[in-house]
């Protein structure tokens, strides 16, 4: 005899939260990565809208081990006068090394985290805040499944809800 049970039940349609906080979680596990952002940052000053274009590219190999890499290259536009600034990182286990604005730096990676602080507890808190904020504000945004399959979500965030 075999028996067989059927959910009628409708399967839960994924929010944009659910999507953008499993994608974030399964991002930190991942060992290796290679991603790109395009961004364009809006914003309004006695009554004049400006936009600043930029471009972000972050690639990591062995991340979980001992000697991760990681090259970080992020480029901002400023339309109106023609500047473009540049930014890059890369990190080769041993040392990060920076260059923008035409300065170049060396830092060897044991120095630097021997001087940084354990901000642990304050990660955890601001993590937590993170995702309270992002369920509020991806309420009613929808996920939208693009022709090959990947999906996006688009938010817009009021201005009245920045805060410095």
């Amino acid at each position: 005899m075999i028996l067989a049970m059927i959910s009628c039940a409708p399967a839960e349609k994924e929010t944009a939260y659910m999507l953008v906080k499993n994608s974030a979680e399964k991002m930190m596990q991942l060992n290796d990565y290679d991603m790109t952002s395009d961004l364009n940052v809006k914003f309004g000053m006695s009554g004049i809208t400006y936009s600043l274009p930029a471009k972000m590219s972050v690639k990591a190999n062995g991340i979980t081990t001992e000697t991760p890499k990681l090259m970080t290259e992020l480029s901002i536009s400023i339309p109106m006068s023609g500047v473009e600034i540049a930014l890059a990182v890369y990190s080769d286990g041993e040392y990060m090394y920076i260059s923008a604005l035409g300065l170049e730096v060396k830092v060897r990676l044991e120095d630097a985290m021997a001087e940084a602080p354990d901000n642990t507890e304050i990660q955890e808190s601001f993590m937590e805040d993170y995702y309270s904020m992002l369920e509020t504000a991806l309420t009613d945004v929808e996920v939208i499944t693009n022709k090959d399959k990947s999906k996006t979500v688009s938010y817009t965030l009021p201005g009245d809800e920045i805060s410095a």
